[in-house]
C-alpha cells in the first residue's frame, strides 16, 4: 500500500509518502521502486520540489530503500508514532528528497 498527501499552499508547498509492504515481501526492492515511482510522479507531474517520508527510527532496511529512491535524512523526530500493537511511543526518521 502506497499513498500521498499534498501541502497545496504555495508558501509551504511539498508532498509527503507513505508505505506499508507486506513482510511476505521484504527483501524485493518493491519499496524502494514504489517510492522513486512515487516521488517522480510527485515532482514532474504534481509540481512539488520536495517530498518527505518518515519511517520508524529503527527500520533500517525502510531507511535504506528510501535512501536507494533518492531521500536523505534530516533528522530524529522523537515519541512521534504511536506503536498500536504495543502501546509505545516511537521515534522517526524524517527523511526528504528534494529537486530545485
Amino acid at each position: 500500500m502506497i499513498q500521498y498527501s499534498e501541502e497545496l499552499e504555495p508558501d509551504f508547498r511539498h508532498a509527503s509518502i507513505d508505505l506499508f509492504v507486506d513482510a511476505a515481501r521484504h527483501g524485493r526492492g518493491l519499496g524502494s521502486d514504489a517510492v522513486r515511482a512515487l516521488a517522480d510522479y510527485l515532482v514532474a507531474e504534481r509540481g512539488h520540489h520536495r517530498v518527505t517520508i518518515d519511517p520508524a527510527a529503527d527500520n533500517l532496511a525502510a531507511i535504506r530503500a528510501y535512501e536507494k529512491a533518492g531521500f536523505t535524512p534530516v533528522g530524529v523526530m522523537h515519541a512521534a508514532w504511536k506503536d498500536f500493537a504495543t502501546g509505545e511511543w516511537r521515534d522517526i526518521l524524517f527523511m526528504e528528497r528534494v529537486v530545485l
